[in-house]
């Protein structure tokens, strides 16, 4: 029943900063599996070699992909992204760019989890720029 195991603090936080370090290495490994990304950042003046992608979602839509998440810039601010890209002409809707540096936690001791996410993701962050 190892699998009902509940995992202390530690694995939790190498869980996900294992999920973040595998998210970034592929947009660096395969940036055209991204390139809704690369356009999204283009737009946003925002360096595409200079940042990492520290969390993202797909989700299908009916004529379009929905894809969101976050971008971690290497001077260490948060942005939140939303957009649509259409099945037909790769069409790219920004629904959502937003500096979310503010109101993202990063702390290393945080009572019960550990290491916050933004903690986390920094750390990838220092990992990757070195």
């Amino acid at each position: 029943m190892a699998a009902n195991r509940r995992r202390n603090v530690q694995e939790q936080n190498a869980e996900t900063k294992e999920r973040i370090r595998a998210l970034a290495a592929s947009f660096k490994d395969a940036p055209l599996r991204f390139e809704w990304l690369i356009r999204l950042l283009q737009a946003q003046a925002m360096p595409v070699d200079q940042g990492i992608l520290v969390s993202f979602a797909h989700v299908p839509e009916q004529c379009a992909e929905q894809y969101s998440g976050s971008w971690l810039t290497h001077e260490g601010r948060f942005f939140r992204f939303a957009v649509l890209v259409s099945r037909t002409d790769a069409a790219l809707d920004i629904e959502e760019w937003r500096d979310v540096t503010a109101e993202t936690i990063v702390n290393p001791h945080l009572p019960g989890t550990g290491k916050s996410f933004g903690f986390l993701a920094s750390e990838v962050l220092r990992e990757v720029l070195s």
